[in-house]
């Protein structure tokens, strides 16, 4: 499947300063949504959690309502905080999404629609990086490759194109991640 044209994306450029949407400049102005019910992006997708399913779309689409009723059109939402519990493991290696972190992502792209948000995936918190699973990301190629390969392209591939995905930010607060000692 070919890319979608530029136009769907925000962007920068070197002919105009700030953002745009094709030819459009754009500003984006929005809040925030580290986690609407923290670490379960999808809701019941690992061990120990709630068993209601996709919990969280209540809140997102309250952000939303709230976000839209001050002037807002940009929702900032994280997405893979906890990679223990948003990606599938195997032998130490990434082997997929956890079940329903697509279908949460979608839901909420197409609540975005619907109130005419603009949504900025972050996929991983750089600030807080704990236990061997997050940490070996971020240290073990192995383990990006298979992060790339199972689970950031199939995400990008199905949300290529989807006309309130704004952006990807791939990590928050990187420096979180650097050993400085």
């Amino acid at each position: 499947m070919p890319p979608p044209p530029c136009e769907l994306f925000i962007a920068t450029s070197a002919e105009a300063p700030g953002l745009s949407l094709g030819e459009t400049p754009t500003f984006l102005n929005g809040i925030n949504l580290a986690w609407v019910r923290y670490p379960d992006f999808a809701g019941s997708s690992g061990a120990g959690l709630s068993e209601a399913a996709l919990p969280s779309v209540c809140g997102v689409e309250e952000a939303m309502r709230f976000l839209v009723a001050n002037g807002g059109n940009a929702l900032r939402v994280w997405m893979l905080q906890e990679p223990s519990e948003t990606l599938k493991w195997r032998n130490g290696l990434v082997e997929g999404l956890a079940n329903g972190v697509l279908l949460m992502a979608k839901t909420i792209l197409e609540l975005a629609v619907y109130y005419r948000v603009r949504v900025v995936f972050v996929l991983f918190n750089g600030a807080l990086v704990r236990g061997p699973a997050a940490c070996s990301l971020f240290s073990r190629e192995d383990v990006l490759a298979s992060l790339v390969e199972h689970a950031i392209e199939p995400l990008a591939r199905e949300l290529r194109g989807h006309a309130s995905l704004a952006m990807w930010e791939v990590l928050n607060e990187g420096e979180g991640i650097v050993d400085s000692s």
